[in-house]
């Protein structure tokens, strides 16, 4: 079993200590889930939906988050509601129903067609 020496400690509990959660959440990943590469070839593919304009509740979640999400619960195999807040993806529900509904209009189809 491997041991992290005190200065390692110190230094990770300093940096974990002036961070937010999230940010913290991500440093400690081992590699980002969907790189910038990805992104830029699946963005636009992906459905745009407009918010009301009266009684507009509040902000979905931006569809990146949700869709690192939804790779995060189909690698790891953890249920939907076991997905981390930390990560700011949301809870797994909006995941979920961001994958319900992308897999109705199509948009798996054509990422796989794409990739």
């Amino acid at each position: 079993m491997l041991r992290a020496s005190n200065k390692m400690k110190e230094k990770l509990t300093f940096i974990t200590d002036n961070m937010s959660s999230q940010n913290t959440w991500r440093l400690l990943m081992a590699k980002p889930i969907l790189d910038d590469g990805l992104w830029e070839i699946i963005e636009p593919i992906l459905p745009k939906k407009k918010r009301r304009f009266r009684y507009p509740g509040r902000k979905p979640v931006p569809d990146r988050n949700a869709l690192t999400g939804i790779l995060f619960v189909l690698k790891t195999g953890i249920g939907w509601e076991d997905l981390p807040k930390e990560m700011g993806c949301g809870c797994g529900m909006t995941c979920w129903r961001r994958l319900r509904d992308w897999q109705k209009d199509g948009v798996w189809i054509i990422i796989i067609t794409v990739l």
